[in-house]
């Protein structure tokens, strides 16, 4: 088995799933900075000699913006390719993904549980995955009472909380936003905290993209709830229906609704350790052991070493039309938000070069 990964370096979820597959046989290829260096057409050209050369038996890509939808069509069909689509932000691209768009991928993995079922319904291969977490149940001496390790930008609302938080008196707490920190350090902080705080709220959603408006919250389960239970640490987590069926109220895990409900569950449980070790006690192990690095890792080797290939139809929709339409979105968001004119310039090209491959017939090299 040897895997072919298109990622963006950018994506946090992307490198902590190639990370599983630090072996000679597969191939991580940063799709951003090579488009930088290459124009489209030189991409694919690249990307057909490197499968060919290297035998590649899985392509595994996160984003499809990059690629139009021939070149995804031809390498399954000339190499006997099994594709795999990582699908992190299923809140923003399950409508994107149809029925004939899903059809040319042999498995799909999504990081939000909630959306196994709805891409099934739409004939998918789908499992669920997050990456593997480090357990160590060893209680730790409490340096902070309360801590988040976590993004904030275009994530208003979590900014305005814990700017609360840090207004509580005699309260301790630690906040690392948006930095990029390996997993031992994060673990360290959750273990030295009374309290870990766990968001489900994403970055807002528009036309525009993420974050861009901040006019619609979406919630969705965080792998990082996992991660502070596996650190025998009490979790406090904003309240939602998927995370609440997998980790139950009071099984190590409090859940809150608003600020003020937030603030007086912070005040009530750091005063109270014997409530908040009774509610660490009853954490789950025996499930928590799932998502252990080792039975990860030797779960997604055998869904992939028994993945069957796919002789589905070429699906008939035209994806580069969506895609298309994701780089006009982008071209407007770097318009508006006075970004570079190199990257306005970078993003035009694209869509020119989608428009014209848009018509063409037979693949060529």
């Amino acid at each position: 088995m040897n895997i072919l990964f298109l990622v963006d370096n950018s994506s946090f979820d992307m490198l902590r799933f190639v990370n599983l597959f630090n072996t000679r046989n597969n191939i991580s290829v940063d799709v951003q900075k090579l488009l930088k260096k290459k124009e489209i057409s030189e991409l694919q050209e690249f990307l057909y000699k490197l499968v060919k050369k290297k035998k590649i038996t899985h392509l595994i890509i996160q984003t499809l913006q990059n690629f139009n939808w021939e070149i995804l069509t031809y390498l399954k069909k000339e190499f006997n390719l099994k594709l795999i689509l990582i699908s992190p932000d299923c809140p923003y691209n399950y409508d994107t993904l149809n029925k004939g768009i899903l059809e040319l991928f042999d498995l799909l993995y999504t990081f939000h549980i909630d959306y196994v079922k709805k891409y099934k319904r739409k004939g998918a291969n789908t499992k669920f995955f997050t990456e593997p977490k480090f357990i160590n149940y060893k209680n730790t001496k409490k340096k902070f009472d309360i801590s988040f390790v976590g993004r904030s930008k275009f994530r208003n609302e979590r900014i305005k909380i814990l700017n609360e938080l840090k207004n509580l008196k005699n309260i301790k707490t630690k906040f690392l936003l948006d930095q990029q920190i390996s997993d031992y350090k994060m673990i360290k902080i959750i273990k030295q905290s009374k309290i870990h705080l766990n968001f489900t709220d994403t970055s807002s959603a528009t036309i525009f993209g993420s974050g861009w408006a901040n006019k619609t919250r979406v919630n969705s389960f965080k792998g990082r709830i996992i991660n502070i239970l596996c650190a025998n640490t009490f979790c406090l987590s904003q309240n939602d229906s998927v995370t609440k069926k997998l980790f139950p109220n009071g099984k190590g895990v409090i859940y809150f609704n608003n600020t003020e409900d937030l603030k007086k569950k912070v005040l009530f449980y750091i005063d109270n350790d014997k409530e908040r070790l009774k509610i660490i006690s009853k954490i789950d192990k025996k499930y928590l052991s799932n998502f252990s690095h080792r039975k990860v890792k030797k779960r997604i080797i055998a869904e992939l070493k028994n993945l069957r290939f796919s002789n589905k139809k070429n699906p008939k929709v035209n994806y580069n039309l969506v895609i298309i339409f994701f780089q006009l979105r982008n071209l407007v968001r770097v318009f508006l938000l006075f970004r570079s004119k190199k990257e306005f310039i970078f993003i035009l090209k694209r869509i020119f070069f989608l428009l014209k491959s848009s018509f063409r017939i037979i693949f060529k090299f």
